[in-house]
């Protein structure tokens, strides 16, 4: 099994496109975190799954749960994986039914990070902490990785328990794979577009 996250891909969708489709032909699933996700008509839909961002087009995650790869609130059984997913439109209703599934889950994909996890920025003065406390409640039922985004300044890697907990900036051509070739094998990485 071979994933990939991306997230924040910003405003240039022809670029976000060959981006999210070269990963496609590499990857066995491609996770879209939010925040610039560009039209679905145009990537590799039977390998792509996207979680909503607090920025992106209401018709895109439309359409995205008319072609059935919306994650918002739903778990995902991917190759023996339960993945989850929390989108940054409706966060607190996703959390809610994910909270009511009878099911453990192995990867959370969440837009916005837990409280207290990666979560600190600088307003004028003082460090506020932007993550959904309730996402923490959800964090009893994962098993193994929390994925997460929402702003520039946030990334890094956090462990809570046995739960690795990755931030990632995004961006176009950056991206987290994670793989189960002799174990999981989880890691910061990039494509360079114009190389291939």
């Amino acid at each position: 099994m071979k994933l990939a996250y991306v997230a924040r891909l910003g405003l240039k969708e022809f670029q976000a496109i060959k981006f999210i489709n070269k990963l496609t032909e590499h990857y066995d699933l491609v996770i879209l975190g939010g925040d610039g996700t560009p039209n679905p008509e145009h990537l590799t839909r039977d390998k792509v799954l996207i979680v909503s961002g607090d920025e992106d087009d209401i018709l895109i995650t439309k359409k995205a749960r008319e072609y059935e790869i919306l994650m918002d609130g739903r778990i995902y059984d991917f190759k023996g994986l339960k993945i989850a997913g929390i989108g940054g439109l409706q966060p607190h209703q996703d959390i809610k039914r994910i909270l009511s599934e009878d099911s453990k889950i192995d990867i959370l994909v969440s837009h916005y990070p837990p409280y207290g996890c990666l979560d600190t920025v600088r307003v004028g003065q003082r460090d506020v902490n932007i993550g959904i406390m309730e996402l923490n409640d959800v964090l009893s039922k994962v098993s193994l990785l929390v994925l997460f985004t929402h702003v520039e300044v946030l990334g890094g890697v956090y462990l809570k328990g046995n739960i690795i907990m990755l931030g990632l900036n995004g961006g176009i051509g950056r991206y987290i794979e994670v793989t189960d070739k002799e174990g999981l094998n989880i890691g910061f990485n990039s494509l360079n577009l114009f190389s291939h």
